[in-house]
């Protein structure tokens, strides 16, 4: 495909809403997002950027917080929190093209870290991390085959690498109907709060239909 990226987000959207599966299930392979990032070198930001994101993460990132970013693609987001919030910031991908990439970018940040690693099977230990963000990747991978199972597997990850207290924020074009019962788990010793609403960075001046204009953010809290 020669699509662009914007355009590429913008059918992944469109076909996911649609439950147009098809259209978007490479998205939760590595060879898809290898050969993309061999090709597109430019930083992407899926759905928000830090500064739309700021007044819900940087309260959770204490200044000596652990943070992890899961499904990390080449965004500023880990270097952005970096900077404004924590400087141990470690940045997983399943992308050796973009981990290779994201090392070699920001090389002189010292207690930034890129490893390539799958979210559904982390090498970290229990308890690792005060803080995980995940922009977009929950969407990705209720795209593929194994969507549901997948997404259960990296969430019971997410839960795991956690210290208890710790938050996981996840930031997905998903409304609440369709995305707080996989937070709500039972098998999560989770606090769900209440999801926020983000509104796009640009949104256009034919779209009428509000719900499409917002991007929601889920903050859950690993109980002590």
């Amino acid at each position: 495909s020669s699509q662009n990226p914007r355009e590429q987000s913008k059918r992944f959207h469109q076909g996911y809403r649609r439950g147009g599966k098809h259209m978007s299930q490479n998205y939760s392979k590595a060879s898809y997002w290898d050969a993309r990032y061999t090709k597109d070198k430019e930083a992407f930001e899926w759905y928000q950027s830090y500064r739309g994101l700021k007044h819900i993460v940087k309260p959770l990132v204490k200044s000596d917080a652990k943070v992890l970013i899961v499904g990390c693609g080449n965004s500023r987001l880990s270097s952005d929190i970096y900077d404004d919030a924590s400087t141990d910031v470690t940045s997983i991908d399943i992308s050796q093209v973009v981990i290779g990439d994201m090392k070699t970018k920001y090389r002189k940040k010292k207690g930034m870290q890129f490893i390539k690693m799958d979210a559904k099977n982390m090498d970290f230990k229990d308890g690792t991390f005060d803080v995980v963000v995940d922009k977009a990747l929950t969407d990705c991978l209720l795209c593929g085959d194994d969507g549901e199972e997948d997404l259960a597997n990296s969430l019971a990850e997410i839960s795991r690498v956690l210290k208890p207290g710790g938050s996981y924020v996840c930031v997905s074009f998903g409304e609440p109907e369709c995305r707080e019962e996989y937070f709500q788990s039972k098998g999560f010793n989770w606090e769900c709060q209440k999801p926020i609403s983000i509104p796009k960075p640009t949104i256009s001046s034919s779209n009428t239909d509000k719900v499409k204009e917002v991007h929601w953010c889920y903050v859950v809290k690993k109980n002590e």
